[in-house]
């Protein structure tokens, strides 16, 4: 996680080999040759692409984070972002700060909402709303934070407030406890139910 964090993606890649070799020890004769072993290895660590889309994340955003404070960015809706940037390529507009940024934020979005990757998701939460960070509906905050339960990434008084304060923005209490419930068995993709960009989203993502 430190690595990822730090945007060191080579040796995250080399742990991710370096594990799959301690499950599968059998193996390790095939990774002799070089130019096989480098083969090899990169079809390995192609295989855990959320790993890797959150470390790549983390270097572009320590990048910016060393030019820009990201308080300088209004929350992200990554839907209209994703259009204005589109319009701006057909223009030959030059790519801004503020399209690497919707960029990385859509990169953890991916991976947390459709990866169901737990660094992604602590991520996601932890900027929600917040200047630099996506904008999410209340069923996706609902959805999150109940995945992020699950992972063990909450304090139980802490998820515990942040529930009741999503529960009291919900008007229906009947759809709160379907998002609730759904999200305690499984992910989005298999849900109809989570209102905002995500869902319809995560049904077209190549994990």
């Amino acid at each position: 996680m430190r690595l990822q964090k730090n945007g060191d993606c080579w040796l995250t890649d080399r742990l991710l080999v370096k594990g799959f070799l301690q499950l599968y020890p059998f193996l390790k004769p095939a990774f002799v040759d070089e130019t096989r072993g480098r083969k090899l290895s990169f079809m390995i660590s192609s295989q855990y692409t959320a790993p890797d889309k959150f470390c790549f994340a983390q270097k572009t955003l320590n990048e910016i984070r060393a030019r820009r404070n990201l308080t300088d960015f209004a929350p992200i809706d990554i839907g209209l972002e994703i259009m204005l940037k589109q319009q701006r390529r057909r223009e030959r507009k030059p790519e801004t700060d503020r399209d690497i940024v919707s960029g990385i934020q859509f990169s953890l979005g991916g991976s947390a909402f459709c990866g169901d990757y737990p660094p992604s998701i602590k991520d996601v939460l932890a900027s929600a709303n917040k200047p630099g960070g996506l904008i999410l509906t209340k069923d996706e905050e609902l959805y999150l934070t109940q995945r992020a339960r699950l992972y063990g990434l909450f304090k139980e008084t802490e998820y515990r407030r942040t529930i009741e304060k999503i529960k009291q923005a919900l008007q229906s209490h009947d759809h709160f406890n379907k998002i609730l419930t759904a999200s305690r068995k499984f992910r989005l993709r298999e849900i109809e139910t989570v209102r905002g960009f995500w869902q319809p989203a995560c049904k077209l993502y190549v994990e």
